[in-house]
């Protein structure tokens, strides 16, 4: 059992400065995240890497009469005070910790993350690339998964005039302009009183909305139709001006009409997990797949197959529930296929609704490592919730499972392996 430290991946916080329009809210979510800290101060000598995988924080969910929060100014926020201060020290106690970039905090940089080091050891967080191998030879990968999506992933195109945010940052903003008015509708003081706040986008699309879409890209861009399905679902009108990041000039959706002309002729040439051009049939996928059936396990499977992994973690598509499973999915293109395990780390800012109603609650993933061998040896969820005493605790159990080791190419029941905190 002495052979064994443990990976914790945690991701999706959405830290923002509290506005209405944030998915996280300090007097909501900070006791559910508090309570994971402290799990991990507890058992920090247990602990290999901490890896927050992307939207740590967010720059997204801000009315567009709002110039967005910086890094610094969420940090800064009083209300996120006691919050921040415990990761630093926890930078401190824990032996590495790491950051990839999300699509809501893809402007985060090594220079943003100094605030956070250890006010002792002065030991910084680490800015990782997008697709993180934390072991060094594959067998684990972490990305947040925002690169796999058309609305969601940086797009650089010399049109884009606030590159590299990508058309799904028009599509949040607008989503937060929605979100206002149904505060005001229903009396409600901010988000996380609303029922299915958090969709990955910012706005919830359905595959009705996609056909709209197809429809909409037939006729003039992908990039338009997207837009106007924005639009139609929030009712922010056209020429209602965006304040930007960064020193840009206001844009509305129809200044930025011309900046996505070219997205789905960039998607098709883009390289895909397992390094060829996705192709038409691969940017649709890429439109349809993470962010409106916010499933990314075929890409995960991707990373599987050229890594030879046997576990893919990722964030974004805000899954799981409580009643999901680890999926061991089974690597294409290999002479006897072999299982790996596609885990998502979870939505760590659900909307209180949706904890009281659709069993969304905060999660985080734990991976057991052998130090002898440098490679996972198990795997298991664990929810964090309000208990009957009115404190906020990570489950004893695993929430999703079964938890499994890795024997003879095949994941078995183990029930015998060391888990963190056991």
């Amino acid at each position: 059992m002495a052979d064994t430290r443990f990976i914790i991946i945690l991701s999706d916080i959405h830290i923002g400065t509290n506005q209405p329009t944030n998915w996280y809210q300090a007097n909501i979510h900070g006791p559910y995240i508090q309570a994971v800290l402290n799990y991990l101060m507890a058992h920090a000598d247990q602990i290999k890497e901490l890896i927050l995988l992307g939207d740590f924080v967010d720059l997204w969910t801000y009315l567009p009469s709002e110039i967005p929060a910086t890094f610094t100014e969420i940090i800064q926020n009083p209300q996120n005070k006691d919050l921040f201060k415990l990761i630093r020290v926890l930078v401190d106690k824990i032996k590495k910790v790491s950051f990839v970039n999300g699509n809501h905090d893809m402007a985060v940089t090594a220079a943003d993350l100094k605030i956070l080091s250890g006010p002792i050891t002065k030991k910084s967080i680490h800015l990782q690339p997008n697709i993180y191998k934390p072991l060094d030879n594959g067998t684990l990968i972490c990305t947040h998964g925002h690169n796999f999506s058309m609305m969601c992933a940086p797009y650089k195109n010399s049109n884009n005039v606030i590159a590299p945010l990508p058309v799904g940052y028009y599509m949040t903003r607008a989503g937060a302009y929605y979100a206002e008015q149904q505060l005001k509708k229903n009396g409600k003081k901010n988000v996380a009183e609303l029922p299915g706040t958090g969709e990955p986008t910012g706005v919830n699309l359905t595959t009705e909305d996609f056909a709209k879409i197809v429809a909409g890209a037939a006729v003039r861009s992908v990039g338009y139709a997207i837009m106007s399905a924005a639009q139609k679902v929030t009712g922010l009108d056209w020429e209602t001006k965006i304040m930007m990041p960064g020193g840009h000039a206001p844009r509305s959706l129809d200044d930025a009409d011309e900046d996505f002309h070219k997205l789905f002729a960039s998607f098709e040439k883009r390289l895909g997990p397992d390094g060829k051009p996705l192709g038409v049939e691969g940017a649709w996928d890429a439109l349809l797949h993470p962010d409106i059936e916010n499933n990314l396990s075929a890409y995960a499977g991707q990373l599987a197959d050229a890594n030879h992994a046997k576990i893919v973690v990722m964030g974004h598509t805000h899954v799981p529930k409580e009643n999901e499973k680890l999926r061991v999915l089974n690597v294409k293109n290999t002479a006897q296929p072999l299982p790996f395990i596609y885990a998502n780390s979870g939505f760590n800012c659900p909307a209180l609704p949706d904890i009281h109603g659709e069993g969304k609650i905060p999660t985080f993933v734990s991976i057991g490592i052998n130090v002898k061998t440098n490679s996972p040896e198990s795997i298991e969820h664990r929810g964090v919730r309000k208990g009957a005493d009115g404190k906020h605790h990570v489950d004893n159990y695993s929430l999703l499972g079964p938890l499994v080791l890795w024997e003879q190419n095949k994941f078995i029941k183990a029930e015998t392996v060391k888990l963190l905190g056991a």
